[in-house]
């Protein structure tokens, strides 16, 4: 990392020595003991290392790489600048933090304390931000889920291969809540559609408009892998997937309604509804490791790799 008591004598074309791999980040005891003095010594090298900022940067027009200078002016003390044309840009860009005013500090942290799944309101008052700041930022963090998500499908069931048994996978529909602001009888409700794999407690949720074979089958079929074999609270139109076993249960053993329970206790506003859903599917298929993932799945999706 260059000085940070004025320009480095020797222009450097990296901000930090040593970026952490993947296994790294993954392995490391995060708490936040661990966490706050790493922000203290040095919050930029310390997000390059986590691969939440690039390390250098091309000039566009020249082609060649850009020269790190200290600007104390500037939200994060530096800047990129090409040695010919002399054009820069800020250290975020092409990242993670681009569009942002918060400090390193503060995003790092509400990255840490939304890992830990703390409320709203706590993660304002202890980053001190707007309501209106961390509303966006639980959308953004939500979006990276959504198209990890997307990148990395969760595919239910198919068969054991230690047994040569269909693993099988419950399925429920159930009201979640009312549309606001939309009036007529058949646009206010709103519908969760949900898929658990007994045993892993994998699950897939979505909402639907459809709840007939039609609407119901593509997701079934997209969500499942062949030889499953699905547990139904009997519903006739389950028949005719087959690919799929089929069986019936009882809602008093169902497990996949209590998942989607949970989530309406929110009451979420119908244009968030399918991202808290996401959110929730991600967090459970992490089983805890939330932090890391969330840093990998940056790190993936701004283009960072393993460098």
């Amino acid at each position: 990392m260059v000085s940070e008591y004025g320009p480095p004598r020797t222009a450097r074309e990296c901000i930090s020595e040593h970026i952490l791999t993947p296994s790294q980040i993954q392995d490391f005891d995060w708490t936040f003991l661990s966490l706050v003095p790493k922000l203290i010594e040095n919050e930029v090298d310390f997000a390059v290392s986590l691969g939440l900022i690039h390390n250098t940067n091309k000039c566009e027009a020249c082609n060649l790489p850009r020269v790190l200078i200290k600007r104390k002016k500037l939200l994060d003390g530096y800047m990129w600048r090409c040695r010919d044309c002399k054009s820069s840009c800020s250290i975020r860009a092409g990242s993670f933090l681009e569009a942002s005013n918060l400090s390193i500090k503060q995003i790092i942290m509400l990255l840490y304390c939304w890992s830990l799944d703390m409320k709203q309101v706590t993660i304002k008052k202890e980053i001190s931000v707007s309501s209106r700041t961390i509303t966006d930022w639980m959308q953004f963090i939500r979006e990276v889920c959504e198209q990890d998500i997307l990148n990395n499908p969760i595919m239910l069931g198919g068969i054991d291969e230690q047994t040569n048994n269909p693993k099988e996978v419950e399925v429920d529909k159930c009201f979640f809540f009312k549309r606001k602001y939309i009036k007529g009888p058949t646009q206010d409700d709103v519908w969760v559609f949900c898929a658990v794999e007994r045993g892993s407690h994998r699950c897939n949720l979505t909402t639907v408009e459809e709840k007939d074979r039609e609407g119901l089958f593509p997701i079934v079929r997209a969500w499942m892998l062949p030889g499953t074999r699905i547990i139904s609270d009997g519903w006739a139109d389950y028949e005719g997937l087959d690919q799929f076993e089929h069986a019936t249960y009882e809602h008093e053993h169902d497990s996949a309604r209590p998942k989607i329970q949970k989530l309406s206790g929110g009451r979420q506003g119908l244009d968030t509804c399918d991202l808290h859903l996401v959110e929730f599917m991600w967090r459970h298929r992490e089983k805890g490791e939330v932090f890391p993932r969330i840093i990998q799945c940056i790190r993936n999706q701004y283009s960072f790799g393993a460098s």
